[in-house]
């Protein structure tokens, strides 16, 4: 009898704990479903909701669903979803209440949408739900979403602008200047945003953002200033901002390069690996691209191995920074291994193991 009381027991409170512990994801598509929003909308694509489906129940991580899992493949690749096709579904998807039916509707909009791009209806919805995104998972798929919109087309240029400025989560904010000006750099208004941006703006990470939107954004005619403007941030207290302004300033090819600028960066970063300033390893990294630069001169060049020089000797600049100046003199100094020697017993464990890399090179 006792064993009877025990086993019912055991089994009521099963059936109590698996009412108490329902998967909360479940109850979220069935409310979703419930108030004919997201996946549960009445006007989607059938065939489209029932092959997101099998996705919903892939691996969940921290950068979205497992891209190894067999039905995310397929769905990456199913050709409903591409053109344009798919677009209307995907759209109200980011309705849903649960954040895995939204972000693939964002995920798959950024890569293969395109009719939502020019129609004002959907584009507005999707801004209304880039709006409403307040973690950093959904703000990278919302904002690659957004910055695809054709804002001067669908007349959501004004709204964007005052996302990018004003949006209580700075994580979207940064994401909007990372996806926004390459599609719409010629929006009225844009560019100077984004040069203020660069300048002044209160989180250092959308500071970065901006000034590397101009690496595939700089609208047409306006290379001559962004590389000024580079070349200004380049010398910023913030050192992670000024090491890949320096980087953009070096490498890029737009326009023609920054030519104009190369030798005040040159002297720019002299300076600072003489007051032991370099605190970016992309300051150091700079003069290695620089170096690979075809229009740069025979004595540029060798001022750059120079400057890397200085930049290696002196110990208060940073040594990731210093190892990878070691690394650029290693392989284009003919002296390179003979100056790398110097430095096998360094302090600093980047500085010591780079040095000893470039004594072993055959």
């Amino acid at each position: 009898m006792m064993k009877k009381t025990c086993l019912i027991a055991l089994a009521t409170a099963a059936l109590l704990l698996g009412g108490c512990c329902k998967d909360k994801t479940s109850e979220t598509r069935t409310e979703a479903a419930a108030d004919g929003k997201g996946l549960g909308d009445p006007s989607n694509d059938p065939a489209i909701v029932a092959i997101a489906k099998p996705v919903l129940e892939c691996k969940w991580t921290s950068y979205g669903f497992d891209s190894k899992c067999a039905a995310f493949e397929s769905w990456k690749k199913d050709e409903s979803l591409k053109d344009g096709k798919g677009d209307k579904t995907l759209v109200s998807f980011l309705e849903d209440a649960d954040t895995k039916v939204q972000w693939l509707g964002a995920d798959t909009l950024s890569r293969v949408g395109q009719l939502y791009r020019k129609d004002q209806v959907l584009a507005t919805k999707v801004v209304d739900a880039t709006d409403k995104v307040a973690d950093s998972l959904l703000a990278s798929t919302h904002a690659r979403a957004t910055g695809n919109i054709d804002l001067s087309v669908t007349g959501l240029g004004p709204r964007v602008m005052k996302m990018l400025q004003e949006h209580s989560f700075p994580g979207l904010r940064q994401e909007l200047a990372g996806s926004v000006l390459f599609r719409n750099s010629n929006v009225p208004g844009m560019y100077d945003l984004f040069v203020k941006l660069a300048r002044s703006d209160k989180d250092p990470k959308v500071r970065k953002a901006a000034a590397a939107a101009f690496w595939t954004g700089t609208p047409t005619g306006k290379n001559e200033e962004v590389c000024k403007l580079w070349l200004e941030l380049a010398d910023d207290a913030d050192s992670d901002l000024a090491g890949h302004s320096a980087y953009h300033c070096s490498f890029t090819s737009s326009g023609g390069g920054c030519v104009g600028q190369w030798d005040a960066l040159l002297s720019l970063i002299e300076r600072k690996a003489k007051a032991g300033q370099v605190k970016s390893s992309f300051m150091a990294v700079s003069l290695k691209y620089f170096y690979g630069q075809k229009k740069a001169t025979a004595a540029q060049k060798k001022r750059a191995l120079e400057i890397a020089k200085t930049l290696v000797a002196n110990t208060a600049n940073d040594g990731s920074s210093r190892s990878s100046a070691l690394e650029f003199v290693g392989k284009e100094d003919p002296a390179g291994k003979a100056f790398a020697a110097k430095y096998e017993n360094d302090k600093e464990f980047f500085v010591k193991s780079t040095a000893k890399r470039i004594r072993e090179q055959k």
